[in-house]
This record gives C-alpha cells, sequence and structure tokens, in this order.
C-alpha cells in the first residue's frame, strides 16, 4: 500500500536519510494513482507528503510518467492538481482538478479541492459556484442535497457539509 511507503519514506526522511527516502517516495507516488477512491483521505501520518520541496519533484515526476501511461486516470490528475496546489500553483492546480473531472464527473474529493480553490481567489467565485451543484449533486451523503439545496449562505453550508450525518452503511465491527 502506498501509505506504508510514504510512512517508511517520511519516516527516512525526518531521520537525515534522504537518499534512502527516495525510492520509498517514489513507490508511494506510484501506487497513490490506483490506492485513491473518489473518497478519500491520506492515511494517518502522510498528510503532509507534498510539504518538503525535494519530496514535490520526486512526486511530481512519478505522476508524470503515471500520466504518460494511464492519461485517462482521473485519480492522478487529482493527485497532481493536490500537488500543485501545495506548490502556489493555483492555475495549474485547478486545471488538473478540472481535468480529473472531466474524466470522472462523480469524482466527490476532487470537487471539493477544486470548489475550495476557486473560492479562494475573487476573480473565480463565479466558476465556484458553478461547480457548487455539481458537489451537492455528487456528494456520496444520501439526504445532504436535500438538506443544503435551499440554502443561499454558501460558506456556512459549505463548513456544515464537512461534519454530515452518520453513514448510512452497517458496517460490522472489526475484530
Amino acid at each position: 500500500a502506498y501509505c506504508l511507503q510514504s510512512r517508511l519514506a517520511l519516516t527516512l526522511m525526518k531521520a537525515g536519510r534522504f537518499e534512502e527516502a527516495k525510492v520509498h517516495f517514489e513507490k508511494a507516488f506510484g501506487l497513490m494513482p490506483v490506492s485513491f477512491g473518489p473518497v478519500e483521505s491520506h492515511c494517518f501520518g502522510c498528510e503532509g507528503i507534498f510539504q518538503d520541496d525535494r519530496v514535490q519533484t520526486i512526486a511530481l515526476n512519478v505522476f508524470r510518467k503515471v500520466i504518460d501511461k494511464q492519461p485517462d486516470n482521473p485519480r492522478v490528475h487529482y493527485l497532481v492538481g493536490m500537488l500543485l496546489e501545495k506548490m502556489k500553483n493555483p492555475r495549474e492546480a485547478a486545471n488538473s482538478y478540472r481535468r480529473a473531472l472531466e474524466l470522472d464527473p462523480k469524482y466527490y474529493n476532487c470537487a471539493i479541492h477544486l470548489y475550495q480553490l476557486l473560492l479562494s481567489d475573487f476573480a473565480t467565485v463565479p466558476e465556484a459556484n458553478a461547480v457548487y451543484p455539481q458537489l451537492v449533486k455528487i456528494t456520496p451523503y444520501p439526504d445532504l442535497a436535500t438538506r443544503f439545496q435551499n440554502r443561499t449562505d454558501l460558506k456556512q453550508t459549505w463548513i456544515d457539509a464537512q461534519t454530515p450525518p452518520p453513514s448510512p452503511l452497517k458496517v460490522p465491527p472489526l475484530t
């Protein structure tokens, strides 16, 4: 799993052994496009994986290779968007998110990232407002769309949407 490789790489990097960490970062980034789904979160301890400039370079190189081999994989475009956002390149990040949503119009987390990114710049707020209905429509929480469809206070709606009601799925406890 990518999370094991990334945690190992982060541990090695923090221990000052970056050269050893590189191979594990490469493996982790190569696995991410097949590990992430339309609703995901980073594994515990991997949240800041794109913080270091050296790691960003590795990730961008690996993701570009994956795009060359799998140009229709929306997950890799989403990951590039996340990476470019960390690299302070919001325009290209938005383009990557848009591409991922073209490939998978129901890619919930990608829509969230695009929406939040577009809201961060006054010039792109109108586009963010256009993305919002799609986001409500594709939410994996069945009653969310009806709960928020008539709201006009979008900022508070978004805050409320980040804490949805309990899942309707019945999942047995882990043994």
